[in-house]
């Protein structure tokens, strides 16, 4: 294999990931061949498999990449009471869906791609329960019933939003949502 540290092969990665990504945009995981990729990318099958050895590969890539940034949102946002900021959370969240709306969008939104949804979602749910639980005696059926609240209800709320079209504005659907959250926990605090 190449030296990923080099120009031409990082920027062959890039290409292919973000033909990738717009093929994510256009069609069916499913529907999505290497020689199609290959074809709309410029490049020949033997180049592909210098970078990847498969589409699950590219797939697993960017489904990580979503899951770093929301950790890393996660972890921003997680003050020393282990506890999370919603309203920043919210923002943040926002910005990392803004960043690529369309293919956030259907990532999270279009039921061939799911199995993505819910791996974020359990990523989400993992996080969260690492942050408000750490250090505390809680019994385990609430411990789980919590992180899965605040875990379904963001996602589901953003998932919604983008699927209504984004009929509120982004600083609309941000109050919105953490309104929302807070009120949730408070009921439990």
């Amino acid at each position: 294999m190449r030296n990923k540290n080099d120009a031409r092969y990082k920027r062959t990665h890039k290409l292919i990931m973000d033909t990738f990504k717009n093929m994510i945009i256009e069609m069916d995981f499913t529907k999505i061949t290497i020689k199609d990729l290959t074809n709309i990318a410029g490049i020949n099958r033997k180049t592909f498999y210098l970078h990847y050895y498969s589409l699950d590969e590219i797939l697993y890539e960017l489904q990580n990449e979503i899951i770093n940034g929301l950790i890393d949102i996660l972890d921003q946002e997680t003050s020393d009471e282990n506890s999370i900021d919603i309203q920043k959370f919210m923002t943040a969240f926002s910005k990392l869906l803004s960043d690529d709306q369309p293919l956030h969008q259907r990532l999270l939104c279009c039921e061939n791609y799911r199995f993505v949804a819910e791996q974020v979602q359990n990523i989400v749910t993992e996080k969260c329960s690492e942050i408000f639980f750490a250090g505390k005696d809680i019994d385990t059926s609430r411990k789980d019933m919590v992180t899965a609240y605040l875990s379904h209800s963001i996602l589901t709320l953003w998932r919604n939003w983008l699927l209504s079209g984004c009929e509120m504005t982004k600083d609309e659907m941000i109050h919105f949502s953490t309104q929302l959250v807070e009120h949730g926990l408070d009921s439990i605090n």
